[in-house]
């Protein structure tokens, strides 16, 4: 092995001990984790650790609590009414208990209600009183079905396939809704929506530009033209430019990155130019995947 590769070994083994130690620390007494230490356990927070331990190493010891706390959420999807859950959060809690080795016992309650929020007229509502649908609240419903191992009606294919063309703005990103301005969070929705839907994205060259625009820096972005930078919407931005194999500096991502965003205590910040930066799982999860399609492996 040359020194260069055993340099990078080395690295890569403090990288990962150091962010294995800090996203067990976010894991509280219930098996659920924070967003950041000493925060309650969340859902959101919960799928994201996973997805960082699932990168670096699973750990035998945290499976047993995280599987006890999910399926205490399952139990309010059966028990409670699902009006209060956004799409978002039952999608992450499906993510989570499939990491977990949990088969959900409320599948059918769940396609139920994710049905009763499509709009025939656009796509599918964030809630049973909203009356239009949005991009976000769309690709987490599908989302939501795909992982439900459900097949996506053909009248829905039509309809959100329609309700993203309207989104796209004339400069080539996406609002969450039509006539609304594009950002990086709603363009990134649709890009995957159309996947979900098995549509080609449209406008691929004019899509690019747009995404560049949004460049705070070179490979790093903020969530609109001239908006400040934020690793998640880094992660949005490359997680697109990867999937349609543009061809870009990777080693230049990687050290923006850490040097940028990594915090000493084994944690990633979203914000890059923050007087008093602090460690977040999200930021973490968009880092640590970042990374590991760049080839660093963790």
């Amino acid at each position: 092995m040359c020194v260069g590769a055993e340099i990078r070994t080395l690295f890569e083994n403090m990288l990962k001990r150091k962010l294995m130690n800090w996203t067990l620390s976010l894991q509280n007494a219930d098996g659920g984790f924070g967003h950041s230490q000493g925060q309650h356990s969340d859902v959101e927070a919960t799928r994201f650790a996973i997805g960082v331990i699932q990168q670096i190493g699973k750990p035998v010891s945290i499976i047993r609590p995280v599987q006890s706390w999910l399926k205490s959420i399952e139990k309010r999807f059966i028990c409670d009414s699902l009006e209060r859950r956004t799409l978002r959060y039952i999608y992450y809690w499906l993510v989570a208990a499939s990491a977990a080795g949990i088969q959900p016992i409320s599948a059918q309650v769940l396609y139920r209600f994710v049905l009763s929020l499509y709009r025939p007229s656009s796509t599918f509502a964030s809630s049973l009183h909203k009356e239009t649908g949005d991009l976000d609240s769309a690709l987490y419903a599908l989302r939501v079905l795909t992982q439900l191992g459900y097949k996506i009606p053909s009248y829905i294919i039509r309809s959100s396939y329609l309700f993203c063309l309207q989104c796209c703005s004339q400069t080539g990103g996406y609002g969450l809704i039509p006539g609304k301005s594009p950002d990086l969070n709603a363009t990134y929705a649709a890009f995957n929506i159309f996947h979900l839907l098995g549509k080609q994205v449209p406008n691929i060259v004019v899509l690019k530009k747009w995404i560049y625009s949004c460049g705070y820096e070179k490979y790093m972005f903020g969530s609109k033209p001239h908006g400040r930078c934020q690793l998640g919407s880094t992660y949005w931005a490359l997680q697109m430019l990867l999937k349609v194999s543009e061809n870009i500096d990777r080693n230049e991502i990687c050290h923006h990155i850490l040097d940028l965003h990594f915090l000493p205590n084994g944690g990633f910040s979203d914000s890059c130019n923050c007087k008093r930066p602090a460690a977040q799982i999200w930021p973490t999860y968009c880092a640590v995947n970042i990374l590991y399609k760049l080839g660093i492996t963790l």
